[in-house]
């Protein structure tokens, strides 16, 4: 499995885990994962953009996701922060 697809199936893991959790940041964010994931297909079909091209862009993005988690409140936070560390262990141990 490429990294783009390890990253993909990650952030479609999260969006997942994080559709149910009721804090407007983390339903803003699943929003603009949203977005962008229509704008991935998109490129993928048009072929202007390769996987290869978007893996920086998808891992910056997971980079971010906990400063983004570290904004809500505490009961969110944790329980978000701990879904998060859960699903990037099992489908990308080797993100660091």
């Amino acid at each position: 499995m490429s990294k783009f697809d390890k990253y993909m199936e990650t952030y479609l893991k999260l969006t997942e885990e994080f559709k149910n959790l009721d804090n407007v940041t983390i339903q803003e964010l699943l929003k603009s994962w949203e977005v962008s994931f229509k704008n991935i297909e998109g490129f993928l079909v048009s072929k202007n953009v390769t996987k290869s091209q978007m893996v920086s862009g998808l891992e910056q993005g997971l980079r971010e996701i906990t400063d983004i988690i570290s904004d809500t409140p505490s009961p969110i936070k944790e329980l978000a922060l701990s879904k998060y560390y859960q699903i990037i262990s099992k489908t990308i141990p080797e993100f660091s």
